[in-house]
């Protein structure tokens, strides 16, 4: 039996364009970002207050998404930051290697 490739090509459109697949994407970076920072200690907070300086929404949640928009708007420099979007965690676990992450280049090297 043919397959129809036209209704593969629908179903793939719609599992690639539904709200379901995307629900995440910005809200979840700002819910991130506003729960990272209902946690920072007082010297902390000050020191993010001074990075976010200038910034249209000067919160975490504000800016969380940065990365993504830099993917739209300026794919060399996205390429150049990518590892700074995420931290994976170490296979089958919820743990996180810091040594294994200052190693390859993310953030907090």
């Amino acid at each position: 039996m043919m397959r129809n490739p036209l209704r593969s090509l629908l179903l793939l459109w719609a599992v690639v364009c539904s709200d379901g697949v995307r629900a995440w994407a910005e809200t979840g970076h700002r819910l991130v970002g506003d729960l990272a920072e209902r946690q920072l200690r007082p010297e902390i907070r000050a020191l993010v207050d001074e990075l976010l300086v200038g910034e249209s929404e000067p919160t975490l949640a504000g800016v969380a998404n940065w990365a993504d928009a830099l993917r739209g708007s300026d794919p060399e420099r996205f390429q150049a930051t990518s590892q700074w979007h995420y931290v994976k965690s170490l296979p089958g676990t919820c743990a996180v290697d810091m040594d294994r992450g200052a190693r390859i280049g993310s953030l907090w090297r």
